[in-house]
């Protein structure tokens, strides 16, 4: 689970402090600089709500000082080491709880019934409908490390350890997937949140609509288009969404084929969104991509010729 993501939403200030305090700045890069979105002060209400948020659901303690900000969508609240950013149209969280990141706090060692009915409270704060829930499991990391002997160049790998855990919650809608929806959760040692990343989006009745009728055509012996080297080992109806970081809010329905390579040497496994004319869905994007004016044409060079 990554955890820079919970700044995005105040990166533009940081990029904006970060180039007003370079010592030398071409007319290019403040032109640059200048065109970028600006983050602004989130207004008090909002502001107080996100902050008592952050206390009741998600056990957050703020420092007397604070800021609060909003930005493309994202409207953040921080003391410097807890951050808690949401984003209202993605009904999207984020939180951290260390300066440096994750790495800075020790793991829970609780047991993992601990972590779930964590993440189960969580979920019931954000009036999040049960029903919707999926899958609830705890992923366990390892870690492992290494030397090489500089005279036989032999390696020597340790064996792995166990790590950090994270508690990994999905999402089903009238018993189809929303592949996009989670709720990622890492606990410290005390038990309170050192990260999170939540995305559990209001999907549109018409995406939904379209999900149900692909369901039924799946059902009805949906043929999938042939890949070659591989075979179809699945398919499934279910809906795409905008990841929780994203400057975009675009969802899709979809029929997921996955694929089974026809060489057992092969590890991966094909996989392809496909809507009911069995072509790919275009995908929901995190952002817009930016034009970019046309680039001029090159001079054609001539070679030299040889004498």
């Amino acid at each position: 689970m990554k955890t820079v993501t919970i700044v995005t939403g105040i990166l533009s200030a940081a990029v904006l402090v970060f180039a007003s305090s370079m010592a030398q700045q071409t007319p290019e890069e403040a032109a640059r600089i200048a065109r970028l979105p600006k983050a602004e002060k989130l207004a008090e209400g909002p502001a107080q709500r996100l902050q008592a948020m952050g206390t009741k659901v998600f056990g957050l303690k703020w420092e007397e000082k604070h800021v609060a900000v909003t930005d493309r969508g994202f409207e953040v609240i921080t003391d410097g080491t807890t951050t808690l950013s949401f984003r209202p149209a993605g009904n999207a969280y984020f939180v951290q709880t260390a300066k440096k990141g994750i790495a800075e706090k020790k793991p829970f060692e609780g047991p993992n019934e601990k972590m779930i009915e964590r993440g189960r409270a969580i979920l019931a704060g954000l009036a999040v409908n049960p029903k919707e829930i999926a899958e609830t499991k705890v992923l366990q990391q390892f870690t492992t490390s290494g030397i090489v002997d500089p005279a036989t160049h032999v390696a020597k790998v340790e064996p792995p350890r166990k790590d950090r855990r994270t508690l990994l919650v999905t999402r089903t809608l009238e018993g189809m997937p929303v592949w996009n929806s989670k709720l990622a959760l890492d606990l410290d040692e005390t038990g309170r949140i050192a990260a999170l990343e939540m995305s559990w989006p209001k999907i549109k009745s018409q995406i939904m609509e379209e999900a149900v009728r692909l369901r039924r055509k799946v059902e009805g012996g949906f043929i999938a288009p042939e890949l070659k080297g591989a075979k179809v080992q699945s398919m499934q109806a279910g809906i795409l969404h905008s990841p929780a970081a994203s400057f975009v809010d675009e969802q899709v329905a979809a029929i997921r084929v996955i694929y089974a390579p026809e060489d057992s040497k092969l590890g991966m496994k094909p996989v392809l969104y496909l809507g009911a004319d069995g072509r790919p869905v275009k995908t929901p994007r995190q952002l817009n991509p930016r034009e970019e004016a046309p680039t001029k044409a090159r001079p054609l060079t001539t070679a030299p010729q040889p004498k």
